[in-house]
């Protein structure tokens, strides 16, 4: 987590946020289970310093949608566990048919597996691995969408996000001066005013690069190729 970000929510916890600065504190935080973690625990925090104050109403989109990513991932658990339970009642029934001795008038012999219901019950152990895999992966990509199109949400509003040559943007950053910049491996961060965003975005226009935010962004994220 960015200490930038840190700072909005010292701040948010105290009610001392702009009204656009809190939305899009609320939004971020529907999408960023970490950064809700965070938040929560500095609530906490200020509660035992006697310093928290109650913001102006917690925002009712993030709190219906982490609970919707929260029953999701609930539903994908319980999928996993009634398959995984159908599984273990069918691996018992199989075991229990294969334990009990075939009879030939009175004398009991001893009859050696089908090749054939061996082949079946490996298909079956197989089958049900797929489908517990299947229902697993089906619940992270239900999460993975809440949270990019909150991510997109937040962008269309004054963020954007640009694939560029790493010789680009670092002659970009020298170019306009721009100070607040951090770098981690290949993701370059700005934090811009309105007249860094306009220049930046003007920059941008001259050298064939395109952005897809409303106006001058005052957040750009680039990844450097």
């Amino acid at each position: 987590m960015k200490d930038e970000f840190l700072e909005q929510l010292n701040a948010y916890a105290d009610g001392e946020l702009s009204e656009k600065d809190r939305q899009r504190v609320e939004e971020h935080l529907a999408a960023c289970p970490e950064c809700r973690a965070a938040y929560e625990e500095i609530l906490e925090l200020k509660a035992l310093m006697g310093e928290a104050k109650t913001p102006q109403g917690l925002s009712a989109r993030w709190r219906q949608a982490a609970a919707r990513s929260q029953e999701r991932k609930a539903r994908g658990r319980r999928m996993v566990r009634t398959v995984a339970s159908l599984a273990a009642v069918a691996c018992v029934g199989i075991l229990c048919f294969r334990a009990m001795p075939w009879w030939s008038g009175d004398q009991p012999t001893d009859q050696p597996a089908s090749p054939a219901l061996e082949a079946r019950e490996e298909t079956e152990g197989g089958s049900t691995d797929a489908v517990s895999r299947a229902a697993e992966q089906e619940s992270m990509l239900q999460d993975s969408a809440e949270e990019k199109n909150a991510l997109s949400a937040l962008q269309k509003q004054d963020g954007a996000v640009l694939a560029m040559e790493e010789d680009d943007a670092m002659d970009m950053v020298a170019d306009l001066g721009l100070k607040k910049a951090t770098r981690e491996d290949n993701v370059l961060s700005l934090s811009l005013s309105q007249e860094e965003g306009q220049r930046v975005l003007a920059w941008l226009n001259d050298r064939g690069y395109h952005l897809g935010c409303q106006g001058p962004p005052l957040h750009l994220t680039i990844t450097l190729q």
